[in-house]
């Protein structure tokens, strides 16, 4: 056993473990500050409303963002400040990753020392720290996604899988993105208790998500439309900012229609490659050099992911998490290329836990392989 082995399943480690947390929280607080601007200012002001005025016209948009509007309203409601709730936030996601240890623990997915290090490594990941200091969802939905996979896949009573389907509700109505978590955790649980055609109702669930984004759901028109029409990789960022589009209701499938009228299909095909690419993409070039750097050393675990799945898929090990993984990962990806990519790396943040399990799993099991 190596020094860093015993360190890491020593008894300090858990104390070791939050102090480098708080470093790097720290350190992100010293240079950001607490982040109440653009969207954290949008729920703000919505949950404020909804303690007091006639909130249906600004609720409009915003329905898939509702449980974390609602909890934010509720404590407003009850005079706490902004401070304290960000507190309150902040204990949410430390309870999200003890239950992110308690899944790879109980699934067996990592020995004990790559267990610690797993989440020692998600709990020091600036990427994902930062959102602690915003009132934007990513906080609050990491760590409903961490607490509900846990639920779901260690539920075995129906009272458990009762508190599973609680979460999952809030998980679904936290950010748009978490009815992708929620259709792949009732796969989940569908798949431990061995009912049928559980891959069938993946793939439908999934599909019909999709035709109800392109042809049902309405876009807000100056958030949506426009910048999907106007050929936005990353939004903010329009690759045809002169494309025109007459300020309307407009599904997606409308948006695509009108782009059609003015461009080729290549070119959607060539826009959709390039927010693909976005997706996976940690740096921007408006952040500083050592944002930059920083963020880049975390592409190290997206390719190991990579590397972890296509390991367990040729293994045919662990495929209840192999699937779960790479439905949310597709489904999310596919989503950022139908529409475009965040102002930063949003859309990869709940996945980069999974990213991080994955790559350990496969250094793991490849360090096994060598002691063999």
């Amino acid at each position: 056993m190596t020094n860093l082995e015993k360190l890491i399943q020593g008894k300090y480690f858990w104390i070791l473990a939050f102090v480098l947390h708080l470093l790097v929280l720290l350190m992100l607080y010293s240079k950001f500050g607490i982040n109440t601007s653009n969207e954290g200012d949008k729920y703000i002001s919505i949950a404020q409303q909804l303690t007091t005025d006639n909130f249906s016209d600004s609720f409009k948009y915003l329905w898939f963002y509702s449980s974390y509007i609602l909890f934010l309203a509720a404590c407003l409601k009850i005079g706490l400040s902004l401070t304290i709730i960000l507190l309150i936030q902040y204990i949410f996601i430390l309870i999200g990753f003890y239950y992110f240890y308690k899944f790879i623990v109980k699934q067996s997915l990592l020995p004990e020392v790559y267990a610690r290090l797993c989440i020692l490594l998600i709990a020091t990941c600036p990427v994902i720290i930062y959102w602690q200091l915003t009132f934007y969802t990513e906080s609050f939905f990491l760590a409903l996604v961490m607490i509900t996979t846990y639920l779901t896949f260690n539920a075995s009573s129906k009272k458990e899988y009762l508190i599973a389907a609680l979460f999952a509700v809030i998980l679904m109505f936290c950010r748009a993105v978490g009815i992708f978590y929620v259709i792949a955790l009732i796969f989940v649980f569908m798949k431990a208790n061995r009912m049928r055609y559980s891959i069938i109702f993946l793939v439908s669930a999934f599909v019909l998500v999709f035709i109800g984004v392109l042809f049902l759901m309405p876009l807000h028109f100056k958030y949506f439309a426009l910048p999907v029409y106007q050929g936005s990789v990353i939004c903010g960022f329009p690759s045809y900012p002169n494309n025109f589009l007459p300020e309307g209701n407009y599904t997606l499938a409308e948006v695509y229609g009108a782009f059609l009228q003015q461009n080729s299909f290549g070119t959607i095909l060539n826009l959709s490659f390039k927010k693909a690419i976005s997706f996976f993409t940690l740096t921007r070039p408006y952040y500083s050099l050592s944002h930059n750097l920083i963020n880049s050393f975390y592409y190290l675990f997206i390719l190991g992911g990579l590397l972890g799945i296509y390991n367990l898929v040729k293994s045919k090990a662990n495929t209840l998490f192999v699937i779960y993984f790479a439905s949310i990962l597709s489904a999310s990806l596919l989503i950022v290329m139908l529409i475009y990519n965040e102002w930063s790396e949003r859309f990869l943040v709940p996945l980069l836990p999974f990213f991080i399990l994955a790559t350990l799993m496969y250094l793991s099991k490849s360090k096994a392989k060598r002691a063999i």
